[in-house]
């Protein structure tokens, strides 16, 4: 009686477990740090970089602004300017190293037989074909002037070899051993030399601010620019 009374017991609590509904729980899958990175909440495999326009997928513990966005490092997209706005091109990269200090600015052309208006998004499919991250300046200017975003401005460039641990790399876009660079050129690389001299607390001088060929022997950025690098620099230190 007592053996019946126990499985009617059990067989009457199985039926009460199996009516139950238990809640879901969601167990996030864990992500390899070295094949993944994320550019303004845009997953960028390193197998097969994309540009990417498109919303920010959710994030399931917090959300991040809109302009920084990483889970491995602190990869500044968006710093505020004060002189100059930049146009943002929301490239997407291999991996990349976060740059630990900043103590100059290089300016370069983009040289050759190109004279062009050549874009960020142009340079940077030059250069993912080269087999690089991406795009090695962290600035490109336009001939109007335009100041275009290339590589993450708190990240190791790819511009100078052997200096890009602490600098940072500005291309105007050109060919200046050929030709002169436009006044509105000249104008927003001074407006974003003070920001960037502002940011980090560099004193804007002939030290701080300089050519390609002021460290590696090249004719970078052109004779026609480089003559221009007092102006921008007396230009900076007048807007700081």
């Amino acid at each position: 009686m007592a053996e019946l009374s126990r499985r009617s017991f059990l067989k009457g609590l199985a039926g009460v477990v199996a009516g139950l509904v238990i809640p879901e729980i969601w167990i996030p899958k864990k992500t390899e740090a070295a094949d993944i990175e994320i550019y303004r909440g845009n997953v960028i495999s390193s197998q097969n970089p994309i540009d990417y326009y498109g919303d920010r997928p959710s994030h399931p513990y917090k959300s991040y602004p809109d302009d920084y966005y990483t889970p491995s490092g602190s990869y500044n997209y968006g710093t505020p300017m004060r002189n100059v706005q930049i146009e943002e091109t929301y490239l997407g990269f291999y991996e990349l190293e976060n740059r630990m200090l900043t103590d100059q600015l290089v300016i370069h052309h983009i040289g050759g037989d190109c004279d062009r208006d050549v874009s960020a998004e142009e340079v940077h499919q030059w250069h993912i074909n080269r087999g690089w991250s991406g795009i090695g300046y962290h600035f490109l200017i336009r001939k109007d002037g335009t100041i275009e975003r290339g590589r993450p401005i708190d990240t190791v460039g790819a511009h100078v070899e052997g200096q890009n641990s602490h600098t940072i790399g500005i291309n105007i876009s050109g060919n200046f051993c050929n030709s002169l660079p436009t006044d509105a050129q000249i104008v927003s690389a001074a407006g974003l030399a003070a920001d960037l001299c502002s940011m980090y607390r560099i004193r804007p001088s002939y030290n701080t601010i300089v050519g390609h060929c002021d460290l590696a022997s090249t004719a970078c950025p052109g004779n026609y620019l480089y003559e221009r690098i007092p102006d921008i620099c007396q230009m900076a230190a007048d807007l700081v």
